[in-house]
């Protein structure tokens, strides 16, 4: 299980360094590669909340998995919400825009998650709220929670190599 403390720690780490980018108005912090458009607040978030409901999981105590829930069911209200404005053409008041709009990046909605990565994070909460509610990992709900980060893998990497390749120019 090392390597989901480490896994953990990695997604905390990442949150948090974007986090400080935005908010100290320091565009390098918020991008995995220099050339990309930053990661918005609250994908962020997300990062930090899925990451302590990994530690959470993995870590002994009575309240730990009731914790670890709470967190993974914010990651999933987030993208729930998200998802909302992404496909009814709403505006929620949860991309903080005010805060995205020093960085004119391009983003036609300063501080919204795109659709993959709103896909990967309802995915990523699904499985670990899965994973908590499931008495004994075995079986159909392994499998399924194998399937959904999979899913997970699969769709924030092919999301990845989109931004490298440059593909939203091609649209």
């Amino acid at each position: 299980m090392a390597w989901l403390q480490g896994l953990s720690l990695l997604l905390t780490l990442l949150g948090v360094v974007v986090i400080f980018g935005w908010l100290l108005h320091i565009p390098e912090l918020t991008r995995l590669v220099p050339t990309l458009r930053g990661m918005v607040f609250n994908t962020a978030l997300c990062f930090i909340l899925l990451g302590q409901a990994l530690r959470l999981l993995v870590a002994a105590g009575p309240s730990r998995p009731r914790l670890a829930g709470f967190s993974a069911s914010a990651v999933l209200l987030f993208a729930l919400l998200n998802l909302l404005q992404l496909w009814g053409g709403l505006s929620l008041g949860i991309d903080l825009t005010g805060l995205h709009r020093w960085a004119d990046d391009g983003n036609p909605n300063p501080g919204r998650m795109s659709l993959p990565t709103t896909l990967c994070f309802l995915l990523a909460a699904s499985s670990l709220l899965l994973l908590l509610r499931s008495q004994q990992p075995t079986g159909r709900g392994m499998l399924f929670g194998r399937l959904l980060v999979a899913a997970v893998f699969a769709l924030g990497s092919l999301s990845l190599l989109g931004y490298v390749l440059g593909l939203e120019a091609l649209f």
